[in-house]
C-alpha cells in the first residue's frame, strides 16, 4: 500500500490559514542523535534527497555542519528517510482530519 501523499499546498502559511490548519499541525520531521552529522561524521544525505529544501545544514567553525529542519517547508514526503545510513530520520505527516480550526 502506498503512503498518502500530503497536500503540498499546506506548506504555504497563508493557505494553511485560509484552510484553517493550525501551525502546530505541520508535518513532524525529526533527526535523532544517531545522525552521523551529530556524531561528527560528514553526511548530508537527507538534505540531498529533500526536494522542498526543508533540511539545511548549519555550518560550524572547526566542526561538521549539523542538520536544521524547516518544518514549514517540510512536505512530509519521506524522501529523506530511506537515504539516512543510520535511520536517524523520522517523518510523520500532519493529521489533516483532526487539524481543522
Amino acid at each position: 500500500m502506498e503512503p498518502a501523499t500530503p497536500d503540498k499546498s499546506l506548506v504555504n502559511p497563508r493557505r494553511r490559514f485560509l484552510l484553517g490548519v493550525r501551525g502546530s499541525d505541520l508535518p513532524r520531521m525529526e533527526i535523532n542523535p544517531s545522525c552521523l552529522a551529530r556524531q561528527g561524521v560528514y553526511c548530508q544525505s537527507c538534505r540531498d534527497a529533500c526536494e522542498s529544501r526543508a533540511i539545511g545544514f548549519l555550518p560550524r567553525v572547526g566542526a561538521v555542519p549539523v542538520p536544521v529542519v524547516d518544518l514549514a517547508a517540510c512536505s512530509a514526503c519521506g524522501a529523506c528517510v530511506p537515504v539516512c545510513p543510520t535511520q536517524a530520520v523520522t517523518v510523520r505527516p500532519p493529521n489533516l482530519e483532526n487539524n481543522r480550526a
